[in-house]
């Protein structure tokens, strides 16, 4: 196959996440691709840790991509810009079109339609967003789905079979997000006990989120002694905001020596005989090394019960993680997240009751791991984008090209694989 121009859309960041390991992967299947990545949200530096080109405009506002959570939310950013750099955004769009061949939108409906309504090119949906777990897809996106879309890699079997029955050409290839984890299974030099992995999410309410979870890591540390923390710091969160966060709360700061910076761990904060390790870099070994998490995050929540590691979880003060989100989320994970009232003494006692009970524990995790798959998924939706791609290319050198003859070849293809 001839080198082909791939444009990946992603409105998020565990979209940005889940999109460059899909490009690196897709790289490295086929070297001469020239893979691209527009992140609408934010700046996109998971797409910068792995060396994927960004093209478009960024610009991050106050939501971070959560502007219809709250009209509050929404009036926020339309004040710092939203509406300018949304034009900007499609106008750029449109600059690029002559330079796709294929259009890859890894988020919601409205990436979607900025990849139906600007690049025109043949498009690959990957929908994180929505489940039949917590209410599906809307008629209006299942028909934008029918109309534009080549092919759809639904996160869950369940709305593949949902979107299949409603005739979108679909298929389950496994869950993205899972894919997204770099898991080296070096450990951090901690002392022994059982790990506790502390998630406090990717936007910037994380820094009012990690005072909660520090507030009921220290309560587990009175109940368990022997256990050891390690917090996931999200590469665009700022260390010094965590710093100054922390220490309103009395929590001790103290940089990390040289050996634990080569191991991952950046920082440590103390309180009383609790001690937290801050982690960066090393995501998908916290999650590995966990046995259960804390966690008030969107995306590393879901991938740590995907791994077989039970959340306790509470809902935050922030846009993002809400009432309502943790809600849904909790629909989606099941029995795999367990949600606490907002009390740092509550998500201890629950943390504290799953260590302990082993068959609980087994439960819990076998729970997380059927609701999200396994890894594996970047692979087979790579191989099946590639052949896609292929076919493609086919049909516009064999005969007439049109949307409808390459979705009927797209469907048939991967309905075979």
């Amino acid at each position: 196959m001839s080198e082909i121009s791939i444009l990946i859309i992603s409105n998020g960041h565990g979209e940005d996440l889940m999109g460059g390991f899909l490009a690196k992967t897709l790289r490295e299947l086929h070297p001469p691709a020239l893979i691209r990545a527009f992140p609408v949200v934010g700046v996109g530096k998971y797409y910068s840790h792995l060396n994927i080109p960004i093209v478009g405009i960024q610009r991050k506002v106050p939501s971070e991509g959560l502007t219809m959570r709250s009209v509050k939310v929404f009036w926020r950013d339309i004040m710092h810009g939203l509406i300018s750099l949304s034009l900007r955004q499609f106008s750029s769009l449109l600059q690029l079109q002559n330079t796709v061949d294929l259009a890859i939108v890894i988020g919601d409906s409205y990436a979607l339609f900025m990849a139906c309504r600007y690049v025109r090119k043949p498009i690959i949906f990957i929908p994180t967003a929505k489940s039949d777990y917590i209410g599906g897809h809307s008629s209006v996106e299942i028909k934008q789905m029918k109309r534009h879309c080549a092919f759809v890699y639904p996160r869950d079997s369940l709305t593949a079979d949902k979107l299949c029955k409603a005739g979108v050409p679909a298929q389950y290839m496994g869950n993205l997000m899972m894919d997204s984890l770099d898991i080296t299974e070096k450990d951090f030099g901690l002392p022994g006990g059982k790990v506790i992995g502390i998630l406090p999410g990717s936007r910037d309410e994380s820094y009012v989120n990690i005072v909660h979870l520090a507030a009921a890591a220290l309560c587990l540390q009175e109940k368990l002694s022997s256990v050891r923390f390690l917090v996931a710091i999200a590469p665009n969160l700022s260390m010094k905001r965590f710093i100054q966060s922390m220490r309103k709360e009395g929590w001790r700061f103290t940089p990390s020596h040289p050996q634990e910076i080569e191991r991952g761990i950046t920082a440590e904060f103390q309180k009383r005989n609790c001690v937290l390790y801050f982690v960066e870099g090393r995501f998908g070994d916290v999650l590995s090394q966990s046995k259960v998490c804390l966690g008030m995050a969107g995306t590393a929540n879901e991938q740590a019960v995907g791994l077989g590691k039970p959340v306790i979880s509470f809902a935050g003060d922030g846009p993002g993680f809400n009432d309502v989100f943790l809600q849904k989320q909790k629909n989606l994970l099941g029995e795999a997240l367990i949600t606490v009232k907002k009390s740092p003494d509550e998500m201890a006692t629950a943390a504290e009751k799953i260590l302990l009970d082993s068959s609980l524990y087994s439960k819990l995790a076998a729970a997380g791991q059927e609701r999200m798959g396994g890894r594996g998924a970047a692979q087979r939706i790579a191989e099946s984008i590639l052949q896609l791609a292929k076919d493609m290319r086919l049909l516009h050198e064999g005969r007439e090209f049109s949307s409808r003859s390459f979705k009927e070849n797209s469907f048939k293809t991967n309905s075979d694989s």
